[in-house]
């Protein structure tokens, strides 16, 4: 019985675009996650590498304690015996060769991911071609079976009613 029904309820059509089922794939796919959180790492790296070549200017300070003739102690306090220090550190990229090199290496690096999620991407997409042609041709091999069922009902009919008239 349950056979019979389904067999009558037939295969329904459920019209499905390749574009919807593409948005729905890429926001359930932990894979693509994978790919995208690799594509972000290696952007932020860029712009981390790119800090490299900046001048850099530093203000430092410091306090120090003369102890070598030993009258320095907080009982005994005396103003000649600590030294202070205050200055500017410059650090201009005059010789970035490693920062370059680093720049270039993640450079690469992040047109690779491009090129890696790209390609995630187009899978995806693919695979999802490729399961609806596979729906859709099950639904045609579904109908032609279909078809060639109530053929060979009608034949079996057929030869029923010959068989019945004493042919």
């Amino acid at each position: 019985a349950p056979l019979r029904s389904l067999a009558e309820a037939g295969l329904p059509e459920i019209p499905f675009d390749a574009n919807p089922a593409f948005h729905v794939a890429i926001n359930h796919r932990l894979d693509l996650f994978n790919d995208i959180d690799r594509f972000e790492d290696s952007k932020r790296k860029i712009k981390v590498a790119a800090e490299a070549f900046k001048p850099g200017l530093d203000l430092f300070a410091g306090v120090d304690v003369d102890t070598n003739n030993g009258t320095a102690s907080y009982s005994n306090f005396d103003a000649d015996a600590y030294y202070t220090r205050i200055g500017i550190d410059l650090d201009l990229p005059v010789d970035n060769l490693s920062a370059r090199n680093d720049f270039r290496r993640v450079k690469i690096d992040f047109e690779r991911q491009i090129r890696s999620l790209s390609q995630s991407l187009d899978r995806i997409h693919a695979d999802l071609r490729s399961g609806l042609r596979g729906l859709e041709l099950s639904r045609e091999t579904y109908t032609i079976q279909n078809n060639a069922l109530n053929l060979a009902n009608q034949r079996v009919e057929g030869a029923n009613l010959l068989l019945d008239a004493g042919r």
